[in-house]
């Protein structure tokens, strides 16, 4: 067994499930604290947003020699954040827990990329692989969080959510040796900001990745709100859209360390590029007719397509940069593949709000940036 493998899935997944555990408590948490759907999206796009902007600081500052004895702190913020959450009698007091958890789960994220890069240096094979098999293992968070949720939100309270992200904090704590990996892969000296704005391939993989996880957040997140008001979905039918669209999101990183073995990963990109513009034809035919076994369809294409695509420019973005840029390149990476989602969520959240078709045509957007 790779200890390695669980260790570094375990990082990503406790900086995701923040996200995907609140989804179901979203309504209850709105109720409770602001009765006001344009506000609540804040508690989303907040911890995005620290969460970007952490990881392009840390990068900066982080050192190999630094990742492990810097962890167990980070796992207290973590902890001590979603204490602030689980206790917190205001909103504003809420936010200021969401915040922390975002800096804790940004430092997790690049301590998690800066580890995978020195547990794979100079081991290509290894990178692709590890790569896969991690971000498939963390997609299973939007796929099993929420149904955790709506069990501890209906049988408990929404708060006792925190305590179960703190026990995951505290798994994620006894993998500590495995999980962060200290090494001498990112070279801190030298490091050219210029150096990393010339890089536009880099810059591009980033926006990728990022569009990648706005289809893998924002529109799991808010489309909710738009299927079941427009009476084209039920609540079980759009449960059961997001759990098919995580499997499938997970299935299909699963498969590239197969598929990497008989087509190049140029050929992979066309081929999934192909494919989500088979899917926004599918949702122009869903933008005319409201047809709900097309929007699935096209639904589950774009997950699939985005989680193949993600996967191999995060690769490729491990394995383009040099030593000088390898810091900075991994900070803007984290930050750019955070900071759109963010800003789609907002985009999604104040401009659509209450209007599917509007919310259709954003949908049809991603995908055609990305292509």
């Amino acid at each position: 067994m790779n200890f390695n493998i669980i260790g570094f899935s375990l990082i990503f997944l406790n900086a995701l499930a923040p996200v995907d555990l609140l989804l179901p408590a979203l309504p209850i948490i709105n109720v409770q604290f602001v009765h006001s759907d344009s506000t609540i999206q804040w508690i989303s796009a907040f911890f995005l947003f620290t969460s970007a902007l952490t990881q392009l600081i840390i990068a900066l500052n982080l050192h190999n020699d630094s990742i492990y004895a810097l962890s167990k702190n980070i796992i207290y913020l973590y902890v001590c954040s979603m204490l602030i959450c689980l206790v917190a009698p205001t909103y504003h007091i809420f936010l200021i827990g969401r915040l922390l958890s975002g800096v804790a789960c940004g430092a997790l994220i690049m301590m998690g990329s800066f580890s995978i890069a020195n547990h794979c240096y100079q081991k290509p094979d290894l990178l692709i692989g590890t790569v896969s098999y991690v971000s498939a293992i963390s997609t299973l968070s939007p796929l099993v969080m929420p149904i955790i949720s709506g069990y501890i939100v209906d049988y408990t309270h929404w708060r006792f959510l925190f305590l179960f992200l703190i026990l995951l904090s505290l798994i994620l704590l006894q993998f500590r040796q495995y999980a962060f990996v200290d090494g001498q892969v990112v070279d801190q000296k030298n490091t050219s900001i210029y150096g990393m704005v010339s890089r536009f391939d880099i810059i591009c993989l980033s926006v990728i990745c990022g569009l990648g996880l706005s289809l893998l957040i924002d529109l799991i997140s808010f489309s909710s709100m738009y299927l079941q008001n427009a009476h084209h979905f039920t609540v079980r039918q759009f449960s059961l859209f997001c759990m098919a669209a995580a499997l499938t999101s997970t299935l299909s990183r699963l498969m590239i360390p197969k598929i990497t073995k008989h087509f190049s990963l140029t050929m992979i990109f066309y081929s999934c590029c192909s494919l989500i513009v088979f899917s926004l034809l599918l949702f122009i035919v869903t933008f005319l007719h409201y047809n709900n076994v097309v929007f699935i369809f096209a639904g589950l294409i774009q997950f699939g397509s985005a989680s193949i695509l993600m996967t191999i420019s995060a690769v490729e973005i491990q394995k383009r940069l040099p030593l000088a840029l390898k810091g900075i390149g991994l900070g803007s990476y984290g930050f750019i593949k955070f900071i759109i989602p963010f800003i789609i969520s907002i985009l999604i959240g104040h401009f659509t709000l209450g209007n599917f078709k509007a919310y259709i045509i954003i949908t049809m957007c991603i995908p055609f940036l990305i292509v």
